[in-house]
């Protein structure tokens, strides 16, 4: 679970709320697969949603948009590591294969 989802679902289970009455509460037709994907598969959700999440929730705005932007940071760095090392792979593929 990735800490922005921890953090969310912490919070509403604080407040006691399923994920049905927050989507409810945070009025903005969010499906709860997607809140699932949220708060336990790394889905950071748009800007206007953290600000509804975090009013709901209690949840500092500013903090959250901090590790929200550290997770996306860090998810393209790992979508950019592994595009390089696919390319390094195929590249002594073709090397060892005498292309």
């Amino acid at each position: 679970m990735n800490s922005f989802g921890r953090l969310v679902k912490i919070a509403r289970l604080k407040k006691q709320k399923t994920v049905r009455a927050l989507l409810k509460q945070l009025d903005c037709q969010l499906s709860p697969a997607y809140m699932t994907k949220i708060e336990l598969h790394g889905e950071i959700p748009a800007l206007h949603v953290i600000h509804k999440l975090c009013k709901v929730l209690g949840l500092s705005f500013s903090e959250m948009v901090q590790i929200a932007k550290e997770e996306k940071i860090e998810a393209a760095k790992r979508t950019i590591e592994m595009k390089f090392a696919t390319e390094l792979l195929e590249i002594a593929e073709k090397g060892f294969n005498g292309q």
